[in-house]
């Protein structure tokens, strides 16, 4: 992911200089070869006697929620997931206009800031990610990712200079390892003839919050931006994004708890 957001807008500039609908060609035909691979080369995981019949019902994103959230030791996690998916949605949504007008900054310095973001997490997914878990346990590691997520967010906020932005970047960057250790959550809580259903879930959910999520940020930016804005606030969308984050704690104690002693670094005695 951190190698594909620093070289896709390379790549995507270099080839809009030829013909602006170069990138998109260029874009489908990746996503042919991806196709290509996963149909032909990648390899089932699933055993054959954990695999379930199709079922049109849950093949859906509405269906594999509703049946998941009947599951309340795997819905909690989802349900935090949700949250944190939508927060997040503060970044494509709200980056380039926000940082334009709080900072005055150029497509340049937009662009160099995305860069430096692809590289953050393409360190912290390479390098801190499998260091993390072995230090401390795939519940603490979420943990701490939302928290970091969270006080970043809230830095981006408050951060008065464009300068700034940058030293808070490495340390956003560190709250990468939250929706992977999640997201090995509720692999583990789920029954192995399910797992499909589960990642078709939780990609639904990331959907639906790209969906609503940009109009929620963009709207709140615009709002405390406007001239006739009573409260002028540049940083609204990442002061609501990290309250959104704080939020999603919530429920990820509650499926912490539902899961006691199920977890891979849980005892059953202790919690996170």
């Amino acid at each position: 992911f951190g190698f594909g957001f620093v070289f896709g807008p390379v790549l995507g500039g270099f080839l809009g200089d030829f013909d602006p609908r170069a990138p998109f060609f260029a874009a489908a035909a990746l996503a042919g070869l991806n196709f290509i691979y996963g149909a032909f080369v990648l390899p089932e995981s699933l055993n054959q006697e954990d695999r379930r019949n199709f079922d049109l019902k849950r093949a859906n994103p509405f269906g594999a929620v509703k049946h998941f959230s009947k599951l309340p030791h795997v819905s909690w996690f989802l349900a935090c997931a949700g949250i944190f998916f939508l927060a997040h949605t503060v970044f494509p949504s709200t980056w380039s206009v926000y940082t334009e007008i709080r900072y005055d900054w150029t497509p340049r310095d937009i662009g160099l800031s995305l860069g430096l973001v692809g590289v953050g997490a393409a360190i912290v997914q390479a390098g801190l990610m499998g260091q993390a878990l072995k230090r401390f346990g795939t519940v603490r590691t979420a943990l701490y990712g939302i928290l970091i997520n969270a006080v970043s967010l809230f830095l981006f906020a408050i951060a008065g200079a464009g300068w700034i932005v940058y030293l808070i970047i490495p340390l956003n960057a560190l709250g990468g390892v939250a929706n992977p250790a999640l997201n090995a959550l509720m692999s583990t809580v789920t029954p192995k003839n399910a797992q499909g259903e589960l990642q078709g879930a939780s990609a639904s959910l990331n959907s639906f919050a790209m969906i609503f999520g940009p109009i929620l940020m963009s709207g709140a930016l615009f709002y405390f931006t406007r001239p006739e804005s009573s409260i002028h606030f540049a940083g609204a969308a990442f002061l609501l994004a990290a309250i959104l984050t704080a939020v999603s704690l919530i429920p990820f104690q509650r499926g912490v708890i539902a899961n006691r002693g199920a977890l891979p670094d849980d005892d059953g005695t202790t919690g996170p």
